[in-house]
């Protein structure tokens, strides 16, 4: 049996490295995997010095815009994607980006109240149309949660959630130490995860934003325990 060599088209040599170069891999020839190194000695220290001003942050931000042009083609030609941008806060970089590959707000996304938006929100070709929506849609419907509580930023307040809802807003707004508000979406709120699971579900489905500033103790110690504490759990 012969084997193919496995190709590999490298796009960054050091943070903040041309945008233009993932699409020149990309484009330029038959490839297996992209690559990209962000992270040197230096870099670590300046990742480090911002997080230190905002947990966010820690990541190589240049990634996103390399990316951003070649992500849905690397997804429809099979193309891995291998790089270390992720620096000391890999599930920020991962989380900083409001779409998915193809371009689609997945929070949108969802089969109830759909309606076909653009832009920045564009909910997709049609209700559950993108893979991550129909494997979560799986997954809660095998698992049905009594409580389903979806962090967001900017937003600052625990969304309201209807009758159903109401206790576990309240204890949420106790120990999260956040207001109650309606997140109405400038009228009516189309394709959500958590309106979804509200119609088809016994259980409830709570939306909880913080502001812009996430600090440390929120996101380690008091959000965490909060959140146990609202849903009767602990650590």
């Amino acid at each position: 049996m012969t084997r193919r060599p496995v190709l590999i088209g490298n796009a960054s040599g050091f943070y903040g490295d041309r945008d233009q170069a993932a699409r020149e891999m990309v484009e330029g020839g038959p490839i297996d995997i992209l690559t990209g190194d962000y992270l040197a000695e230096l870099t670590m220290l300046i990742l480090w010095k911002a997080r230190q001003r905002d947990p966010s942050a820690g990541y190589a931000r240049s990634v996103l815009g390399q990316l951003e042009h070649v992500l849905g083609t690397c997804l429809d030609r099979g193309i891995k994607i291998v790089n270390n941008a992720g620096g000391l806060n890999p599930d920020g970089c991962a989380a900083h980006t409001r779409q998915n590959a193809h371009g689609v707000d997945l929070n949108r996304n969802w089969p109830f109240h759909w309606v076909h938006l653009g832009g920045g929100t564009y909910s997709g070709s049609s209700a559950a149309s993108e893979p991550e929506t129909r494997a979560m849609m799986a997954f809660l419907n095998q698992v049905r949660p009594a409580y389903v509580v979806s962090f967001h930023q900017p937003l600052h307040g625990v969304g309201r959630a209807g009758a159903k809802g109401r206790p576990l807003v309240r204890r949420l707004h106790r120990q999260l130490h956040l207001p109650t508000k309606a997140f109405n979406c400038d009228g009516v709120c189309h394709g959500t995860m958590t309106e979804w699971y509200n119609r088809y579900f016994r259980g409830v489905a709570v939306t909880v934003e913080y502001g812009h500033g996430l600090s440390r103790r929120q996101a380690n110690t008091t959000g965490p325990t909060g959140l146990l504490r609202a849903v009767g759990a602990r650590r």
